[in-house]
């Protein structure tokens, strides 16, 4: 082997060990930020949810995030939601607080209304007995 030969061979193997680092770095940097969530870009998609607000997609993941009324209440709501068929639920404000609420009827003042809450904001909304659960459904 020539020293011409010899010398473009180590060039060559210089620069792929070099460019094996940086490639190496790279992967390892892009993985640190993705679990960090820095750097990372989601698309600019919006989901509406059944009350009428809407969501994005957050990172890391780029999942949407919850809407309002995915996201759990107290356990004490929970129970105060249960139903069995459509007539056991109703929209209004909540007898104890005076917030807005839909649950079963008996923890429901149906003489208060929220509109833009229980009907969402274009009256697309109803409430209903879905799996044992009042909810707010598309009507």
């Amino acid at each position: 082997m020539s020293k011409k030969q010899y010398i473009v061979l180590i060039a060559l193997a210089v620069v792929l060990i070099l460019g094996g680092v940086a490639y190496g770095s790279y992967y390892f940097w892009q993985k640190q930020t993705q679990k960090n969530g820095i750097g990372i870009l989601c698309t600019g998609e919006v989901k509406t949810c059944t009350d009428g607000s809407s969501v994005h997609r957050v990172v890391p993941n780029c999942k949407f995030a919850k809407c309002p009324a995915e996201i759990l209440k107290p356990a004490g709501d929970i129970n105060q939601k249960t139903c069995q068929i459509d007539s056991d639920c109703a929209c209004g404000t909540k007898i104890d607080t005076g917030e807005c609420f839909f649950g079963n009827k008996k923890y429901v003042n149906v003489l208060k209304q929220c509109p833009d809450y229980c009907s969402g904001f274009t009256g697309h909304l109803i409430i209903s007995c879905v799996d044992g659960l009042c909810r707010q459904v598309e009507n």
